[in-house]
């Protein structure tokens, strides 16, 4: 069986991947065997497009907004919102639910099958001033914060409470240093590659958006292995996600340390619960649920209550 990434070859992801295969080799002794490919020339959209043309058999590039821009189901794009998960311990819980297996089944419908989402890690704020406190989530109102370019930033922004703003031409690291804009919404890897730390003052570790990749298989493949099969390939993959997590987890803890410890940057921790029902306030506009379906942000928010 083969698994295709363009992902560099020292990227987490990449050794994640080789747990999986590991595991499956192991766990079925030979039955399936899981080889890893590399492609550095073709996007995840490209990957994805094989693994629904039969050219592949499975890609771990994906994600649920890619699914959502390639095979047209605009209702994907709830997965950008903010807070649609509190955290990843709440996320992983509803990845195992009902509701996000009836999202996998609908995706299953156009060719392939999602199998897995795996944690990529979690955006943040950062805003070139200091701040007093972040126990009100009024602390965030007014302040214009740079929307970046994936799908709902501008829309998360808002649930915050913040004022989005797109940058154009500008770099982050001019606008921060100009005042143009006030903070930034992204992930911790991503502040430190835009070589913007110097203008960083704090850092509010809201979590109010988790990436994630999808492991994906073609429906026909799918369906042709048996359940024995299925069930040793659906445990080296929540293997495999163990694992990412917990090295995408270390990761942002040293990005955190040095921020403080090497950069002086403020870090603060919020109290969610306002957070939390104002982005449900927020998302609860009917220009979403027409997209989203009635009630589903509240569904999947909820979907791992109880488990």
């Amino acid at each position: 069986m083969s698994a295709f990434t363009s992902a560099p070859a020292d990227d987490v992801k990449v050794e994640a991947m080789k747990v999986f295969a590991s595991t499956v080799n192991t766990l079925s002794k030979g039955d399936i065997y899981v080889r890893i490919f590399h492609t550095n020339n073709r996007s995840s959209k490209e990957l994805l497009s094989g693994v629904i043309n039969g050219t592949e058999l499975m890609a771990f590039d994906c994600n649920l907004c890619t699914i959502s821009d390639s095979l047209f189901l605009p209702e994907l794009s709830i997965f950008t919102a903010a807070y649609l998960f509190e955290d990843l311990e709440h996320m992983d819980r509803a990845t195992d639910s009902e509701i996000m297996a009836e999202v996998f089944d609908r995706v299953a419908a156009t060719g392939i099958r999602v199998l897995d989402n795996w944690y990529c890690g979690s955006h943040q704020l950062f805003l070139n001033q200091t701040i007093g406190s972040m126990e009100e989530s009024s602390a965030l109102a007014g302040l214009k914060l740079c929307s970046s370019c994936y799908p709902g930033s501008y829309d998360a922004c808002k649930a915050l409470g913040a004022s989005p703003v797109y940058m154009g031409q500008n770099t982050l690291k001019e606008a921060m240093s100009c005042g143009a804009v006030q903070g930034a919404e992204m992930l911790l890897e991503c502040i430190t590659a835009e070589e913007c730390i110097d203008s960083i003052k704090t850092v509010i570790l809201t979590g109010h958006q988790i990436e994630s990749i999808n492991p994906v298989i073609s429906e026909a493949t799918w369906r042709m292995l048996n359940d024995k099969q299925k069930n040793w390939i659906l445990e080296a993959l929540h293997i495999a996600r163990s694992y990412m997590e917990t090295e995408v987890l270390a990761r942002e803890a040293k990005i955190i340390g040095e921020l403080a410890q090497k950069y002086g940057v403020q870090v603060l921790v919020p109290c969610k619960a306002g957070l939390l029902q104002q982005a449900a306030t927020y998302y609860s506009q009917n220009r979403f649920s027409a997209v989203w379906g009635e009630d589903t942000y509240v569904r999947i928010h909820a979907a791992s209550e109880g488990m």
